[in-house]
């Protein structure tokens, strides 16, 4: 379990149970019933004798802190059964009794807070049933309270509805997914790279997606980390250090663990090709052409700790038909033409829709403009 990237302020609270004990299958949005800054409402789930928090707050300027682990339940619903599955939601108020209205900015951070936790656990869809059976759930479900407030409680069907909408439709001008706008991405990072190496780019491609949740995890979003490669010994580079989630042969444990920090995905790929053919326990891989054999692998020789890491990445290769990236003769983007003429073009950071950056992205690929060499991207949401 990760933590969203669109946070810009963290004080967690000792007010939680670690680790939870439920996946995450629900969202419950509170509200404030005031207009708390994000450090105010830090200090006050900071003490122990409040006996409350949340996963995440939300102030009227639209701004995101964390203050409890997703890993971690937070005591927010007066339900451990809820907050065990739920991602609780804290937001600020900029109107008072009785309608307790939230700005539109908080509006709009909190619809892209719901579909980040909901992309990077695996709810396909936001339902609101008006019960606690849905998957968007209220406080006043569980106590006798007025939490979330008139205002929130008249918009928790157009948030369902809306997060649905962009989880279902997240779709680039060529009628991509952003899952498969990132492992079109992911063949241009690896396969030319894995070939040469003697190993299968299905595997690179399968574990980036699920390492890095298809480029949206902390991980991959702070520190180009698409592998989850811990900092180990020897290594010269930065450092991003976060809570993790290990399996401890029994239970899940969380930790807080330090992480390489690449400058690129491309150097991340480079480096997590250089793990696999230089180290000795890796080398079963090297060479190996058959990827439900590799798959076996690399959980065996302890790349990951989880016991369906293997049955994961088959998933994600079935899905995707990835082995087809694996043929030698398979080119990453077409071929052109020599021209007489050339000219050199500059381009600055500039912030486009995903529906015009996939466009300049099928012109790159077209010239076959590898991105992180001649220009760099990212999502910012």
């Amino acid at each position: 379990m990760s933590n969203s990237a669109l946070v810009s302020y963290t004080q967690l609270s000792p007010n939680c149970n670690a680790p939870r004990n439920q996946k995450i299958s629900k969202i419950t949005i509170h509200h404030m019933a005031g207009s708390l800054t994000l450090p105010q409402f830090g200090a006050l789930v900071a003490r122990p004798s409040r006996q409350m928090s949340a996963n995440y707050a939300i102030d009227k300027d639209g701004n995101i802190g964390l203050f409890c682990d997703e890993a971690n339940r937070s005591w927010c619903s007066s339900s451990p059964w809820n907050d065990h599955r739920a991602v609780t939601i804290e937001v600020a108020n900029d109107g008072g009794a009785p309608n307790w209205h939230v700005s539109d900015k908080s509006m709009a951070a909190l619809l892209d807070l719901c579909t980040d936790i909901c992309r990077r656990n695996g709810m396909a869809k936001l339902e609101y049933t008006g019960d606690k059976n849905g998957s968007l759930t209220m406080h006043c479900f569980y106590a006798a309270t007025a939490c979330p407030g008139p205002y929130l409680k008249s918009k928790f069907a157009e948030i369902a509805k809306t997060v649905t909408a962009r989880l279902a439709g997240e779709q680039t001008s060529g009628g991509q997914t952003a899952q498969e706008q990132f492992v079109k991405i992911m063949v241009e990072k690896c396969q030319s790279r894995c070939q040469a190496a003697k190993l299968l780019p299905s595997l690179c491609i399968a574990q980036a997606c699920l390492e890095s949740a298809y480029g949206t995890s902390e991980l991959a979003v702070q520190a180009n980390n698409l592998f989850g490669i811990k900092q180990g010994s020897g290594w010269k580079g930065a450092v991003y250090s976060k809570a993790t989630k290990e399996w401890d042969g029994s239970k899940y444990i969380t930790i807080t663990a330090p992480f390489r920090k690449y400058d690129t995905m491309v150097a991340c790929v480079e480096d997590y090709i250089a793990k696999l053919t230089g180290m000795e326990r890796y080398k079963n891989l090297v060479g190996c052409t058959d990827i439900a054999t590799a798959c076996k692998y690399i959980r065996e020789d302890g790349w990951a700790t989880s016991p369906t890491y293997t049955e994961n990445l088959l998933k994600v290769v079935d899905k995707f038909n990835l082995t087809q990236y694996d043929a030698t003769n398979t080119p990453v983007a077409p071929a052109e033409p020599a021209v007489p003429t050339k000219q050199i073009i500059s381009i600055d950071p500039v912030e486009l829709p995903n529906a015009a950056a996939m466009e300049f992205y099928k012109l790159a690929q077209k010239y076959g403009l590898d991105n992180d060499r001649y220009y760099h991207a990212k999502y910012v949401q």
